[in-house]
C-alpha cells in the first residue's frame, strides 16, 4: 500500500489526465481535429523533455 501522500498524488495526475483527455474529446467533437494533434503533440513533447531532465539530473531508470 502506498503512502497517503502518494495516493493524493496519483489521484491528482489522474485527475488532470481525465481532463487533458476531456479537452481533446471536446476538440474531436467540434471537429478540429488538427488543433486535437497540435494539442497532444505540445503535451508528448513536455512530457519527454521532462522526462529526459529526471533521467539526465537524477539517474532515474526505466523499470
Amino acid at each position: 500500500m502506498q503512502p497517503k501522500h502518494l495516493e493524493e498524488t496519483d489521484a491528482i495526475i489522474e485527475n488532470g489526465v481525465g481532463e487533458i483527455y476531456r479537452g481533446f474529446f471536446r476538440l474531436h467533437q467540434a471537429g478540429e481535429i488538427q488543433e486535437e494533434y497540435n494539442q497532444m503533440g505540445v503535451i508528448l513533447s513536455m512530457l519527454m523533455e521532462d522526462r529526459q531532465n529526471l533521467r539526465t539530473n537524477y539517474k532515474v531508470v526505466d523499470e
